[in-house]
């Protein structure tokens, strides 16, 4: 997450009364844009008789100025007389949250119950402040757009916009054991053996262009030497076993009639194969 605007607690502090709109900038979204997650505003309700009720906002640039709403948040009530601290505010339903690269806001605030005691904070340096009275009435959207003709002066207030940045760090899949230029797919096993496993493999499926089926068999190749291709291997003092085949089928040109549990050894004479 990152912030926009000032995340800081400012040295000062100050009391506003009911239906003031104020905003503070102008700030420029980073590059890369984000995604509008809620707001945040530092406040201390210690001192306070009655509960603050505010909502906090962004608004596009105009001119160096506040323009058009851009979004708001839900209207949160604070408790008078607790501890101090940012408070969160919800993006409202339905508001945008898309922020662009380079685009400038101001964040504000509507203050819809009098702040009887200074709760709020600021630095009344490095910053632009707006701010006009009678423009937000609590329960309602703020105003849209940012009131006409509006005081100013030269406060940072301690309040900020909460986004995520989009996309994301790169993310790298790396592959191990294989000999430089070589494909994935069309891999030469090295010496020593390696082992290859079709799992899932439905039944009188060939080798090698076997359609998936859940719960099928597994068919293990290990023991390799290298330079072989998947699907025309040559066996070294190996034991080809093959088990589990019905009636009728074949291996290679050997009819198996014996049914399951059928094993072909290295032990074959001209085409003819040894059952054991």
């Amino acid at each position: 997450m990152a912030n926009l605007g000032y995340a800081t607690i400012g040295a000062n502090n100050s009391a506003t009364p009911s239906g003031y709109t104020a905003a503070t900038g102008p700030y420029t979204m980073p590059a890369g844009g984000g995604t509008l997650t809620s707001f945040a505003m530092y406040i201390s309700p210690s001192g306070l008789s009655t509960d603050l009720v505010l909502r906090l906002c962004l608004y596009n640039d105009s001119a160096s100025k506040p323009g058009s709403l851009f979004s708001y948040s839900d209207e949160v009530t604070i408790t008078h007389g607790g501890a101090a601290g940012w408070v969160t505010f919800p993006v409202a339903a339905g508001q945008p949250t898309a922020l662009v690269a380079g685009n400038v806001y101001w964040v504000a605030t509507g203050f819809g119950a009098s702040v009887s005691a200074p709760s709020w904070y600021k630095q009344d340096t490095g910053g632009t402040q707006y701010f006009k009275s009678g423009t937000y009435t609590a329960g309602n959207p703020p105003a849209d757009p940012f009131p006409s003709t509006p005081s100013s002066n030269s406060v940072t207030v301690s309040r900020y916009a909460v986004y995520s940045t989009t996309g994301g760090s790169p993310q790298t899949a790396v592959m191990t054991g294989l000999a430089s230029a070589q494909n994935l797919g069309v891999v030469t096993p090295g010496v020593g053996g390696v082992s290859l496993s079709v799992s899932a493999l439905v039944s009188a499926a060939a080798f090698g262009s076997a359609a998936a089926n859940p719960g099928g068999v597994s068919i293990p190749v290990s023991g390799l030497v290298s330079a072989q291709q998947f699907g025309a291997i040559v066996a070294q003092d190996m034991l080809v076993q093959v088990s589990g085949l019905p009636s009728a089928q074949q291996f290679g040109n050997e009819t198996v009639s014996g049914g399951v549990g059928a094993t072909f050894s290295p032990a074959t004479q001209g085409g003819k194969v040894q059952r054991h």
